[in-house]
């Protein structure tokens, strides 16, 4: 009996010894992802407060952020199509639900090297007073990679700032402001470069659905863009789609928001303007 007991200990010691080296490596790549993800906020100079980073890879596709207090304040992201969570931190602040931008991506917005992209690094999120920041990576086969930034800033119960900007290394983005008056009509926007015939095409999917639209711009010649718009209204920003307008040199998309009521829609953002 003591023989065998002899002969098992060394098993037994082994087998700890595995998985505590095994517990250390799993530990070291998570801190690694993290210290990955410093560095890239460090190396684009984002001067916020991260609230924790996050160094998975998504399936290029929709997807759904979710910053839940009635959980805790737990941040998820939600693959809808499998309906599967991908990722889900600690509980944190806030909360906020969006349909995701990546799925532009596999229309033809961009270059058509970039619509074959397989993956999207998603390496931050940033809270400040009234402000939600989502950041991420695309990434291409030939290794090349798209930034992109998505803000939301409440205003007031009426009244959310909405700010895309979606770029490459050698990008030179566009600027586009939109405006909605409280009867959800187009009042106006603006750009840096004049506007061509596109952007009255996609003026005009606008005014012919003024209850759900609101247009942005993207170009395709520089291989990037900035979103700016400000939603005012009643928009429920858990639900959207897009429609495409076609004119020389561009590609025109509208995102469609369901409309929903100015209460939901300060349901949603309310933590971000009270903070």
């Amino acid at each position: 009996m003591l023989s065998r007991s002899g002969f098992h200990q060394p098993i037994v010691y082994g087998a700890i010894l595995v998985v505590g080296v095994l517990g250390m490596l799993a530990a070291a790549g998570l801190w690694y992802q993290a210290r990955v993800a410093e560095q890239l906020f460090k190396q684009r100079q984002l001067h916020y407060s991260p609230v924790l980073f996050a160094a998975q890879q998504f399936p290029l596709g929709d997807f759904v952020i979710e910053w839940n207090t009635a959980q805790g304040g737990g941040l998820s992201v939600f693959d809808p199509k499998h309906k599967k969570v991908l990722w889900q931190n600690q509980p944190g602040l806030g909360f906020v639900t969006l349909k995701a931008i990546p799925k532009m991506l596999q229309e033809n917005q961009l270059p058509v090297v970039a619509q074959t992209c397989q993956q999207q690094f998603i390496y931050g999120f940033a809270r400040r007073k009234k402000q939600l920041q989502v950041m991420g990576k695309v990434f291409c086969p030939n290794g090349q990679y798209y930034d992109y930034n998505l803000l939301f800033k409440a205003i007031n119960r009426q009244q959310v700032d909405l700010q895309l900007m979606f770029s490459s290394a050698d990008v030179t983005a566009l600027t586009l402001n939109t405006a909605i008056d409280s009867n959800e009509k187009i009042i106006g926007y603006t750009q840096d470069e004049a506007p061509n015939e596109a952007h009255s095409d996609a003026m005009k999917i606008a005014s012919d659905h003024p209850k759900q639209t609101l247009p942005y711009w993207l170009s395709t010649k520089n291989r990037g863009m900035v979103l700016k718009a400000k939603l005012q209204g009643a928009f429920d920003l858990k639900e959207s789609q897009q429609i495409v307008a076609s004119g020389p040199g561009s590609e025109l998309y509208v995102h469609t928001f369901n409309a929903s009521t100015k209460e939901q829609l300060w349901q949603y953002l309310q933590p971000l303007h009270q903070r």
